[in-house]
């Protein structure tokens, strides 16, 4: 689904937009995190799961990426694991059937592979999730205990499909402070 559809504009987002401003303030948390996966899952359902894990995976990253603030060795370990797993997952759902047609074209053979529709937002989520993650590493944001919180944060659907590449900077400020500070105000606010 794309923001540009006559199916976005004129229905999905008309609904989502009315059960928002429906649902008790303690709910929108988890609607916005359930809207998110439905608008990924009309590009490719399958990739949902890539999505579920990402937010799982750089959740419990960041909370080891906190518990470790005194062990500076192992908490820069965990920060490399994490760039690598992140990154890997970008690279090979970008670049895997450019690499075998590479690889086969060298040496001379043609090498079969389906061909893997790029996941909708992907490069989104996963530079916003590493920023995240820098943050924690430099002290500039406190781990979200909260996983629905950081789900939230991590796969909103307007934010990382928006086609811009936001220039991620580290202050008290930064994306990850105010975001998460935004999806964890009281239930309270905004109830009528």
């Amino acid at each position: 689904m794309v923001f540009n559809s006559i199916f976005f504009i004129f229905c999905f987002l008309p609904v989502f937009i009315l059960i928002y401003y429906l649902v008790p303030g303690k709910l929108r948390n988890l609607l916005l995190f359930l809207g998110s996966l439905i608008f990924y899952a009309w590009g490719e359902p399958v990739y949902v799961i890539l999505m579920l894990f990402s937010s799982i995976f750089n959740y419990y990253m960041g909370t080891e990426l906190e518990r470790l603030y005194y062990d500076d060795r192992k908490q820069k370990i965990n920060l490399i694991f994490s760039i690598i797993i992140n990154l890997a997952v970008l690279v090979f759902f970008k670049y895997y059937g450019f690499l075998l047609n590479t690889i086969g074209g060298i040496i001379g053979i043609h090498i079969p592979h389906p061909e893997l529709s790029l996941p909708i937002g992907l490069s989104f989520y996963t530079f916003r999730n590493l920023s995240y993650l820098f943050d924690i590493y430099l002290s500039k944001v406190s781990a979200q205990r909260n996983f629905l919180t950081f789900s939230v944060y991590s796969t909103m659907f307007p934010y990382t499909s928006s086609n811009t590449m936001k220039q991620e900077t580290v202050s008290p400020n930064s994306d990850s402070n105010i975001l998460i500070a935004y999806f964890t105000m009281p239930e309270d606010v905004d109830d009528n």
